[in-house]
């Protein structure tokens, strides 16, 4: 092990003497060393923002993806120390944590006002984009709210395991930016360890001991994978698990929007097609 800092030891030491808490494919040394590593790195970076947010008297922001959303998030950003004076004068500057993986832990500037464009007329294309960008968060938001209604219902564990397969045979899992969602779904339901934290949330989920419960989690954390995937995918299409997700939600009373109809029938005759076209190259090879 490299020199590590006092705190670092102390954590490595925290997380070995709860070992027995964690799952069981994190219980060796060098992921409890990585683990007590992140912790330490990302306290700090969150104590330096916090810092400088005090000592300037403007908002702390722990997390701008969550406020602003993941595709917005830079938009807000600030780069140049006149931008910054000119957000501290609208009152609308704030600092949110360093996310270097290294140890850089200087404070990232964000304004909170939505950034003005030009006043310039869109084109075809830029209106017809504007259009489906205004149609996507139409059906996020009526997803989210179907889906905070859904999960105070499980539905049969055949169902649970056919849509826990097909996330793990697509090697889906639960990253940081689901954690979160994960936890409000399960929290508003009433389900699940109570900790409001989303990596106290996400270690205290080793510790429930009801089978019924682990597995209403484990469908919730499910849907959170693949909600995030559909609303963040950088893909024209959709794939066929994305479809089987939705599929999922329509069986559940569901109804899609004329948008994600849309999305769900380019992509079944995308799929077709493709599936065309193997046939023809198999035939041709053989």
């Amino acid at each position: 092990m490299t020199d590590e800092s006092e705190e670092t030891l102390a954590e490595i030491g925290a997380q070995w003497a709860d070992v027995e808490a964690r799952p069981g494919w994190a219980h060796s040394p060098a992921d409890i060393v990585h683990d007590a590593r992140q912790t330490v790195a990302r306290a700090r970076r969150v104590e330096a923002a916090r810092a400088k947010a005090d000592a300037e008297g403007v908002e702390f922001l722990e997390d701008p993806s969550a406020t602003f959303g993941q595709f917005k998030v830079y938009d807000h950003r600030l780069l140049t120390k006149k931008d910054v004076e000119a957000a501290r004068e609208r009152g609308d500057l704030v600092y949110a944590p360093s996310t270097s993986w290294g140890e850089n832990v200087e404070p990232l500037a964000y304004r909170r006002s939505v950034p003005t464009s030009p006043d310039t007329p869109a084109s075809d294309g830029q209106a017809e984009q504007r259009e489906r960008v205004k149609a996507d968060k139409a059906a996020t938001k009526a997803r989210r709210a179907f889906l905070a209604e859904t999960v105070t219902r499980k539905p049969t564990t055949a169902e649970v395991t056919r849509l826990l397969t097909m996330t793990a045979l697509a090697g889906q899992s639960m990253m940081s930016h689901v954690t979160g969602l994960a936890r409000q779904l399960a929290q508003g339901a009433g389900i699940g360890p109570a900790p409001e934290e989303n990596w106290k949330w996400r270690d205290a989920l080793a510790n429930v001991e009801k089978a019924s419960t682990r597995e209403h989690l484990a469908w919730i954390i499910t849907l959170a994978i693949w909600e995030d995937r559909i609303k963040n995918s950088h893909s024209l299409y959709l794939s066929t698990e994305d479809i089987a997700y939705l599929e999922h939600l329509t069986e559940r009373g569901y109804v899609l929007s004329d948008f994600e109809q849309e999305k769900v029938n380019d992509a079944r005759a995308r799929l077709q097609e493709d599936a065309a076209k193997d046939q023809d190259s198999e035939g041709e090879q053989a």
